[in-house]
């Protein structure tokens, strides 16, 4: 599918969650009947959207929280890629935990949701965000806690995970 015709399948998502068919039925029965899905490939262009919206979304808890975040590379044929950056302080880097996220994945992005299996790969983190009260914390404080996130991205590679769902 070319990349033009991708945003305009983003941008026809958009509108349709503008519009309140919220349903992800809904929406996928309309995509399909334009046929506009399946999909068998995302640009680029389609995976900066989609990672910021689930981050907005879902991942944001998992970041703030229990220190791990995730990140769609790719969809291809079918198969969802990810890299998952995990400080392993509430979840190990195991096949459990990649499966949830490549589910999660698929359940929260209507353009994933035919896919039939994933790739993870979990990177060594020592953050991937934080949580603050912003009455109480000083703007130094903050400042610090974000270069130390900046500073913290993606570390060595721990090990991948490949499955159907």
């Amino acid at each position: 599918m070319s990349s033009n015709r991708l945003n305009t399948v983003f941008c026809l998502f958009q509108i349709l969650m503008v519009l309140k068919l919220s349903s992800m039925k809904i929406i996928k029965k309309i995509l399909q009947q334009l046929g506009i899905l399946p999909v068998n490939k995302l640009s680029k262009e389609i995976l900066g959207p989609l990672n910021d919206k689930y981050v907005r979304g879902f991942d944001k808890w998992y970041r703030m929280y229990e220190g791990i975040a995730s990140e769609l590379i790719n969809y291809e044929e079918g198969i969802i890629y990810l890299e998952i950056c995990n400080t392993e302080r509430k979840k190990p880097s195991d096949l459990t935990t990649a499966l949830h996220f490549a589910k999660d994945w698929r359940r929260c992005n209507i353009l994933l949701s035919d896919a039939t299996g994933f790739h993870v790969s979990f990177y060594k983190s020592s953050s991937t965000g934080f949580a603050i009260c912003p009455n109480s914390t000083s703007s130094v404080d903050i400042k610090n806690l974000i270069e130390r996130l900046k500073s913290s991205r993606k570390g060595e590679f721990i090990r991948c995970f490949s499955g159907r769902f």
